[in-house]
């Protein structure tokens, strides 16, 4: 039986830890330390409970002994974690103990929470691992891993988790995905919550985070906080290497949007410290790290933003360290599948009224004024002057009328259109028109 094989592997490995560390350090269970055990998804934890902190570093010292101790192979080592006066080793199960955790584990388990709160998995206890984005410390996630650790499931769970526990009046979501032109999203195409269509080219990026830092400027002016605005960024290496833009724009979001309701959400294979502008600007503003198994502990330093995690040495898919204002913790990220995310509430496509890409190209736009954005004559007029004999492009009309947002060139087109197709019923001659370039 599969259970009785678990609970052989997990009394085995206990019971040769707890020998090997009497041998090598003279520690005696039920003396120095009383010894807990619990058996959780992928790993086993043995808490060395009310030890003296002071041999933490001796233990640590003994990680490839620990290992061998448990009767790991070589794909697998001991992790060491500790609270307190807890000193947590974690054993990782071979794979056919593995337990399973979904979606429907969650669910099944009333685990979800109403509101911008992300339920994430299962930590070593069983216990939930919630990510509260009501919580002042944490507004930006940098979700980090090697490819098939997992992290655009990560990534895809926290979007499932505001659309099915939010109002799309209090939340919305922007997902970026120009390294594969948003095939690994299009599920999440018309979902309710989905403020713009998946951004899938750099050229659109580019506006959507300028007009991002914009909107920054109009809550501070205007004095607003909400809809909270969830931008998850797929492969956000890809991103900032084939835009000169973005990482300045990121590095602006993720300073002061956190305080206006605009959170980052940024999955990365390459922790690199330079992403969002340099490693002071990473470690300020970007504080909550979820990081699958990495290359070598260098990657994982960077991607935790802290020495000695482990995180190399996690087992694939699934399997995290979630780091934040809590601490560090184990968990496993919830399989989220298709059949999840198609029963997501839809919408038709809405549109942000982004600014021209030149403009965008010149930083953040000024501030919106409030009141209704009317049609202005000197916008109309220059669009009207060199109208042709189809209908003018909408980059084109923002140029033409100064540079105004995607949304009113739309409006400003459809009101050339009406305009024309009013005066031809009513039987007004076309050359009239043509004084103005109109045919």
């Amino acid at each position: 039986m599969v259970g009785d094989s678990v609970k052989s592997f997990c009394y085995t490995a206990s019971y040769r830890i707890m020998a090997g560390l009497r041998q090598e350090l003279g520690l005696e269970p039920g003396r120095h330390y009383l010894p807990k055990g619990h058996n959780a998804a992928r790993v086993m934890s043995l808490k060395l409970a009310g030890i003296n902190p002071h041999y933490l570093t001796s233990i640590v010292g003994l990680r490839d002994q620990l290992t061998m101790w448990a009767g790991l192979d070589d794909k697998s080592r001991v992790r060491i974690g500790w609270v307190g006066t807890n000193i947590i080793l974690e054993i990782p199960k071979p794979t056919p103990f593995w337990r399973q955790v979904t979606l429907d584990t969650l669910e099944r388990r009333r685990m979800m929470r109403r509101g911008p709160v992300v339920t994430l998995g299962l930590g070593l206890q069983d216990d939930p691992k919630r990510i509260n984005f009501r919580e002042g410390a944490i507004a930006h996630v940098l979700i980090s891993g090697q490819t098939r650790s997992g992290k655009t499931n990560a990534q895809k769970l926290v979007g499932w988790n505001i659309v099915h526990n939010t109002d799309p009046a209090d939340a919305q979501l922007l997902i970026f995905d120009v390294a594969k032109r948003g095939f690994k999203w299009r599920d999440f195409g018309h979902v309710i919550h989905l403020a713009h269509p998946v951004i899938t080219s750099v050229e659109e990026a580019d506006q959507v985070l300028a007009w991002l830092s914009n909107e920054i400027e109009r809550r501070a002016e205007q004095r607003y906080t909400t809809p909270r605005i969830f931008c998850l960024i797929d492969e956000l290496k890809a991103l900032t290497d084939d835009s000169q833009l973005a990482a300045s724009y990121l590095a602006r979001i993720a300073s002061v949007g956190g305080e206006f309701g605009l959170h980052l959400i940024l999955a990365t294979q390459y922790p690199q410290v330079k992403l969002l502008g340099g490693s002071s600007e990473l470690k300020r503003n970007v504080s909550t790290r979820l990081c699958g198994r990495v290359d070598d502990a260098a990657a994982a330093a960077n991607a935790l933003g802290l020495a000695n995690s482990g995180a190399e040495g996690l087992q694939g898919y699934g399997d995290f360290l979630l780091k934040d204002f809590d601490g560090l913790s184990r968990l496993t990220v919830a399989k989220i599948d298709d059949h999840h995310i198609e029963k997501l509430p839809r919408a038709e496509a809405k549109y942000l009224d982004l600014p021209h890409h030149d403009l965008a190209n010149r930083g953040p736009l000024p501030a919106k004024r409030g009141g209704p954005d009317y049609l202005q004559p000197e916008e109309i007029g220059p669009v009207l002057f060199q109208w042709g004999a189809q209908p003018t492009g909408i980059n084109k009309i923002q140029t033409q009328a100064g540079g105004v947002g995607s949304k009113k060139a739309r409006r400003i087109q459809r009101f050339i259109i009406d305009l024309i197709q009013l005066a031809q019923e009513n039987g007004v001659e076309t050359i009239e028109f043509n004084q103005l370039g109109v045919n």
